[in-house]
């Protein structure tokens, strides 16, 4: 196994983005790799129900083999094929985020032979990921932005602990990866969308209502806003979800924000306020969150971007792509640098 990319999932974060990272290099390069210590920094190490239905989707994707996939299982190996198009259906069987299992996926899509349409069911608006709506409107943009053909279909909602969204997302091959990314000054605000969600079940207590005069009452005026879309749904699990991003001149910046059982509706908008406000605030072309999403590209492609701050996220991320690629990251401030 002397060719075998071997990769420490232990390393920084230690959490399922160096799974997800590492199956979609091996992937787009054709380098096999055996991940081990999957998850070690977590309360639950080894692979959980998302990240299975992840790498094993990811596998079919590619025409791959996978061994020692299993529900706690620490390492893995994966041995990639040929990438292919047409249809692929996922299902993560828990609230599972179905936004984590698409970051593996739409990169290794972009580089099929054909379109691939990829439906996935889940958790889409559940906590410690991106919401459906950052993946639809934030990260969708930025691919779009750099050539790439994406579009993403919400069928139905999925909050925890049920889950049972649904998504569909088509991906058109990347007829030709864009040169150096560029994303360094994001120029002026132009305005501020939001997408404020709740289920049907929480209408009489006027949840998303409140959710938007809690994001009012920190916002207060700072910039105009633009479009509000205030959802009540159907979803197998009450929940809610506050996504608000902004949108300017080169560059998109978003944030979320989840409610649960005791958090009052006030809180969830006023959070990503908030968290908006500080990342506008450091001047970032892109917010951390999505500067993470970034590194693979900028792997691939070359360039330069400036976030808000440099996470244990992104230092993990940079590291396994380094991993993979002759692409050598440097770290000046917040910007990030890759030749």
């Amino acid at each position: 196994m002397a060719d075998w990319i071997e990769i420490d999932g232990s390393h920084g974060e230690g959490g399922g983005q160096v799974l997800r990272t590492a199956v979609t290099l091996s992937a787009v390069t054709g380098k096999p790799c055996r991940i081990f210590n999957i998850r070690a920094g977590r309360r639950n190490p080894g692979l959980a129900a998302q990240h299975l239905a992840g790498v094993r989707a990811a596998a079919e994707l590619c025409s791959g083999r996978l061994e020692g996939a299993k529900i706690e299982s620490t390492q893995v190996w994966f041995q990639p094929g040929e990438i292919k198009g047409g249809s692929h259906h996922v299902s993560v069987g828990t609230a599972g985020a179905v936004t984590l299992v698409l970051q593996a996926l739409v990169p290794m899509a972009l580089w099929a032979g054909q379109e691939a349409t990829l439906e996935v069911e889940g958790g889409t608006d559940v906590a410690w990921s991106p919401l459906i709506d950052y993946l639809t409107h934030v990260h969708g943009y930025h691919l779009r932005e750099l050539g790439a053909r994406i579009e993403v279909e919400i069928l139905r909602r999925g909050f925890y602990p049920r889950g049972g969204g649904r998504v569909r997302v088509r991906v058109q091959p990347w007829a030709s990866p864009c040169g150096p990314i560029r994303l360094t000054e994001r120029g002026p605000v132009q305005a501020i969308h939001i997408w404020n969600v709740a289920g049907k079940a929480l209408r009489k207590a006027r949840v998303a209502e409140r959710q938007l005069e809690g994001f009012q009452s920190a916002w207060r005026g700072r910039y105009p806003l633009g479009q509000v879309h205030e959802l009540y749904v159907d979803s197998a699990s009450p929940g809610t979800s506050f996504h608000v991003y902004a949108h300017c001149e080169k560059s998109r910046l978003g944030t979320c924000a989840i409610g649960r059982r005791a958090k009052r509706a006030e809180v969830v908008g006023r959070e990503a306020a908030q968290l908006l406000l500080e990342e506008l605030a450091s001047g970032a072309a892109v917010d951390r969150w999505m500067a993470d999403q970034l590194i693979p590209y900028l792997g691939l492609c070359g360039g330069t971007i400036r976030t808000s701050r440099i996470t244990e996220h992104i230092r993990t991320n940079i590291w396994v792509t380094e991993q993979f690629l002759p692409a050598r990251f440097t770290v000046e401030g917040t910007a990030i640098l890759c030749e």
